[in-house]
């Protein structure tokens, strides 16, 4: 799989398949940037394209995502 990083904020995600490994990075990416739940994330992708990650990334997208809650309510708190 590879990332590049292009200006105005935007990433190309290769992946050989592109179903589930590039999927999951995408959807990781949607969450950070554009503070998204992975669903959301998720629904937003299948939009433009075919995908389906697997339930272990789907799982880790969900850990993933209680910190980033839980990281944005203890800045919030600070």
């Amino acid at each position: 799989m590879s990332l590049i990083f292009i200006p105005e904020g935007k990433i190309l995600v290769h992946c050989h398949q592109g179903i589930s490994r590039s999927a999951a990075v995408t959807i990781g990416c949607l969450m950070i940037n554009h503070k998204m739940s992975a669903a959301n994330a998720l629904r937003s992708i299948l939009k433009h394209r075919i995908v389906m990650p697997n339930q272990g990334f789907l799982r880790r997208l969900a850990i993933f995502q209680d910190k980033l809650i839980a990281d944005e309510a203890a800045g919030e708190t600070s």
